[in-house]
């Protein structure tokens, strides 16, 4: 029978360093909450170790996801937006009502650049890409990324249908 003061019945006090040999160990369900946040936090740890890839690796994703964001924004505000390459190897955007407008109207958007985040890789030319107020670019267009000395190239590709890809 349980201790309770309903059915006086005395209880003996075990102090926690002399337990009954069966009170001692983890129940099954803390040593599966333990296995469960371990779990979490080597995930974390893994997902920053991307991080770590090579400067030319980071550039290209960097160099996508400028392009999908580009992209994002000229469907938001149902405008064409053109990307082209300055001299010093940054990318910028300008956006007009249509791709077909003349170059004296397409207006320089600031907040939208691309700048690239280290000095051993480049951008090399390339024709201006123009994103139609839908989303989908007037041709298809191929971006390289290279270090300085072209040992590692990856290819960033702006499909017909608006997909971005990286190729090694």
């Amino acid at each position: 029978m349980r201790c309770s003061i309903r059915h006086n019945v005395t209880c003996k006090f075990i102090p926690y360093g002399n337990r009954l040999p069966m009170d001692k160990g983890f129940s099954l369900i803390e040593l599966l909450v333990t296995i469960g946040i371990a779990a979490i936090l080597i995930g974390f740890v893994a997902a920053n170790f991307k991080a770590l890839s090579s400067d030319i690796q980071n550039s290209s994703n960097q160099l996508a996801g400028f392009l999908k964001e580009t992209r994002a924004k000229a469907i938001a505000t149902t405008s064409a937006y053109k990307i082209e390459r300055l001299s010093d190897g940054s990318l910028r955007t300008s956006s007009a009502k249509h791709c077909d407008d003349l170059a004296e109207d397409f207006v320089e958007d600031s907040k939208l650049s691309f700048d690239l985040p280290s000095k051993v890789v480049q951008v090399q030319p390339f024709s201006p890409v123009c994103i139609n107020p839908r989303g989908l670019p007037e041709e298809m267009a191929w971006l390289t990324v290279n270090k300085l000395d072209w040992s590692q190239v990856n290819w960033v590709e702006m499909g017909l249908g608006g997909a971005v890809k990286i190729h090694k």
